[in-house]
């Protein structure tokens, strides 16, 4: 856990593609001598509260796969917040407000879910089929009461129409082109989605203007929130047109009623009874662009797309687009490989294989042109490596480098830090990996935060600091994080862009995890300790002295008095031959400001390592206001100046 302007890992200052030899005082020094005011201070990293403790819910101490946050809506700026989430199999919820978890429901394994959101719901697959009233889903979905599967299957035994017979509430007027089809089709009226409709017998003439039909034999919808739509073409036509009574109500059969009886024979002829609402297929990846849905499986080199939102509104669809997914709408990645990571931004879907980018364009589709360009060089390596900010998209690539997209082309903005840190992620597990984004103005915090495993098997968390920048790092520097008590294992909103950080019950977005201990934690916060736990950081940076070799006196430094200071002054040496400076004291006169003096020896080159254990009970890191007055001292170095004494001409 470093102190903050660590670039590398324990090396913190050394640029990995550079000769010490050749390393410029000026870039090492930077870290050490600056304006208390700046952005990147030296200080310890806000730690962890946990608003979800593993013995809140009944499933208990089983890691958390998938963290979703889901508000609902609300004429108050914030509606009921809940936290989805899986365990295992298991489906759970985290209600923010009464603190209580609550299983809802499993998923045919405990794989990770792919998640997207739609009209105040969320919907959520892991790959495999979802089996409810005895068919196959895709995937479910939850509306923060009731979980569903998503789309309606075809009914499976139409009815018949018993009767046409006379009757003075009748009001059917006489066929002469070929009579009237009758259709039916499943219909939820709580959701609003229709299933694929199914003709009822054969078409049938109506003589006089005084009569009704009777329609039988219906079974009953296998869901309890299901009822039964009837429509019907016009005299000799071909399209079905759903059925409405003389207010202009649709007209539905009830879930358990096995016959209709039909007086008017009026549609809604802006209400066509669907034939392309496909349930959708198990898929573990989503992204919606624009007006459709699109999702992969692996092992799939389709991407597919749901119906179209725009049809609603074009007054000729009846049903959920998000539900209707018809197996003929489907993409090829266009270099043939297989989809890795699957993105909306700016209502362009940004589409990944392993080694390359390309972006389909609704735009461009619905012109007439090819919707794809690219492809480019530059893969994402799994769903969960890729996150929208506000400064642009960011992603891993399969090479362990964060990249981005920027005149017409990727670009790393990590080649600092990829040999000391992302470079010993591990390949085998690198899919698994996840990247998230949060900016906390009050904490001065706006970084990435990327997950993975080292080769070892071990946890790494990685910064990518944007507030940390100079000429040679224009889109900030990378340090790496542990946590005291807890293993981080999946971000909240991984996955799925636009990605949706938590919000806690005070309306401030957070970066919530799911830990391997099965508790949901808030990271990146105010907190001063590892909910409850101190922790230390650590920075390392290398100084270029000159070829003089000045002795070295003292370290002056602005901020937390518990500071430990220690160096070494041959680069050839372990991180074990570092020497202890004597503790820091008190400059006289000075209140907030120490010196930690050295031994005076002379140096060429000069490893400086600052240490910091927290002392919760001690400060926060609350900005005082005005800000900067008092200068804040609490787990900070505001300020650092290597104080040199004489130096040795032409020294070697």
């Amino acid at each position: 856990m470093p102190i903050g302007r660590a670039e590398t890992y324990s090396l913190g200052g050394v640029d990995s593609r550079s000769n010490p030899a050749n390393f410029p005082p000026e870039r090492a020094l930077r870290c050490l001598n600056f304006s208390p005011l700046e952005t990147g201070a030296l200080r310890l990293r806000s730690g962890y509260t946990v608003p979800m403790n593993a013995t809140n819910d009944t499933v208990g101490g089983i890691p958390i796969h998938s963290l979703l946050y889901y508000e609902q809506f609300s004429a108050s700026y914030l509606g009921p917040q809940f936290c989805m989430y899986g365990k295992g199999s298991s489906i759970l919820t985290f209600n923010e407000t009464t603190k209580v978890s609550t299983v809802i429901g499993s998923m045919p394994s405990g794989n990770p879910w792919g998640h997207f959101r739609s009209k105040n719901r969320i919907h959520f697959g892991e790959g495999s089929a979802i089996p409810f009233y005895g068919y196959n889903f895709g995937f479910q979905n939850w509306d923060g009461t009731t979980l569903r599967p998503s789309g309606i299957p075809t009914l499976a035994t139409p009815g018949t129409v018993n009767t046409i017979s006379a009757n003075t509430a009748g009001s059917f007027a006489p066929s002469t082109l070929g009579g009237y089809q009758f259709y039916e089709a499943w219909y939820n009226p709580i959701t609003q989605h229709m299933g694929n409709c199914t003709q009822v017998g054969a078409r049938v003439n109506v003589s006089a203007t005084g009569s009704q039909v009777v329609l039988g034999g219906m079974g009953t919808p296998p869901s309890p929130e299901w009822v039964t739509a009837v429509g019907m073409t016009n005299d000799g036509g071909q399209v079905p047109y759903w059925l409405v009574d003389a207010n202009g109500n649709h007209i539905v059969i009830g879930n358990t009623a096995t016959q209709g009886t039909i007086l008017i024979g009026n549609v809604d002829p802006l209400a066509e009874l669907p034939f392309r609402n496909y349930v959708p297929p198990p898929f573990d990846k989503f992204a919606r662009v624009q007006t459709k849905i699109f999702a992969n499986k692996s092992g799939s080199p389709f991407l597919y797309y749901s119906n179209d939102e725009s049809d609603v509104t074009n007054a000729n669809y009846v049903g959920n687009p998000e539900e209707s997914w018809p197996a003929d709408q489907a993409e090829p990645f266009p270099t043939g490989e297989l989809p890795t990571s699957i993105h909306g931004i700016r209502f362009e879907g940004w589409f990944f294989s392993r080694n390359h980018l390309a972006i389909w364009s609704l735009v461009l589709l619905q012109q007439g042109s090819n919707p794809w360009r690219g492809p480019w060089e530059g893969g994402c390596a799994g769903q969960r490596l890729f996150v929208n900010t506000p400064y642009g998209p960011y992603w891993v690539t399969p090479h362990k480098q964060i990249a981005t997209f920027m005149d017409d082309g990727v670009i790393s903005i990590s080649e600092e830090y990829e040999a000391a840190l992302l470079g010993r992620l591990g390949d085998s597990t690198l899919s698994q990996a996840e990247l998230a984004y949060v900016r906390d103005p009050e904490t001065r915090t706006d970084v990435l935060v990327l997950k993975g495993l080292d080769k070892n098997g071990n946890l790494m968390i990685v910064i990518h600091d944007f507030l940390i920048k100079d000429n040679r790092s224009p889109f900030g520097q990378g340090y790496e994080y542990s946590y005291v008590n807890m293993t981080l294992q999946t971000f909240c909103g991984a996955g799925y862009t636009p990605r949706t950080n938590a919000v806690d019950v005070g309306g401030t977005e957070r970066l919530w995890a799911g830990s391997k201990e099965g508790m949901i934690a808030q990271i990146e916060d105010d907190s001063n300790s590892d909910n409850g736990a101190e922790y230390s950081g650590d920075y390392i940076g290398l100084i270029g002295l000159g070829p003089n070799r000045p002795s070295i006196a003292e370290l002056e430094f602005q901020g937390d008095a518990n500071l430990h200071v220690s160096y070494l002054t041959d680069e050839s040496l372990s991180l074990g031959d570092f020497k202890d400076a004597i503790p820091p004291e008190i400059i006289p006169g000075a209140s907030t400001r120490y010196g930690a003096k050295y031994s005076g020896e002379e140096a060429r080159w000069l490893y400086q390592r600052l240490q910091l254990t927290s002392h919760h009970q001690d400060g926060n890191f609350l900005m005082p206001n005005p800000p900067y007055i008092p200068m804040p001292t609490y787990g900070v170095i505001n300020m650092a100046i290597l104080k040199l004494g004489a130096e040795r001409p032409e020294g070697r």
